[in-house]
């Protein structure tokens, strides 16, 4: 398999919580946490955003180091979470988790 180059760079907290923010990216990035090794064509069926969008974000997300395209022989390319896209994906997880957490008391002390 030809291992593609994995960029590494030191993200900003702005970056961070920009990527966690948007939902499409989020969505892409829980993908590949419960799925190791996506098509481009996988994604398409399993989120049903636009091949503009898909393409927009997948682009983002590889230039920022969170994910990785490779290509294996003859075959199309695959994107694989990078460890700096799973701890964001993990960080993603908790921050939704605790809104879901602060939501359910407040609705319980109504």
């Amino acid at each position: 398999m030809k291992r593609a180059k994995e960029k590494v760079r030191r993200l900003s907290k702005e970056e961070v919580f920009g990527i966690i923010l948007n939902l499409n990216r989020v969505a892409i990035l829980d993908l590949l946490y419960e799925q190791k090794g996506i098509s481009w064509s996988m994604f398409r069926r399993k989120l049903g955003i636009s091949k503009g969008q898909l393409n927009y974000h997948l682009k983002k997300l590889v230039e920022t180091g969170l994910v990785v395209k490779k290509t294996p022989k003859a075959n199309r390319p695959i994107y694989e979470l990078t460890p700096a896209g799973i701890a964001v994906t993990k960080l993603s997880k908790r921050i939704r988790q605790a809104i879901r957490e602060a939501i359910m008391l407040t609705e319980s002390g109504r």
